[in-house]
């Protein structure tokens, strides 16, 4: 049984629709069950170095403003 959903999320919530990749294996024998752990533990991967990339440009860019505010003064 599916769970209602009370939003419409094509049009609520369009950017979510790009966000997350959609897997098509089947889950219903251990060989699909494989393939969609795998896919998944590839894809928290990627994030996580995405997230790292993004982390470091953070703290290059606090460096950069805390150079220029102490300019400032």
């Amino acid at each position: 049984m599916k769970a209602k959903n009370n939003y419409e999320t094509d049009k609520d919530f369009p950017e979510i629709l790009n966000e997350f990749p959609e897997t098509y294996f089947p889950i219903d024998t251990f060989e699909g069950m494989q393939r969609d752990r795998d896919f998944w533990r590839d894809e928290y991967g990627r994030v996580l170095k995405e997230n790292k990339v993004l982390r470091e440009e953070i703290e290059v860019l606090k460096a950069e403003i805390k150079s220029l505010s102490s300019k400032r003064k």
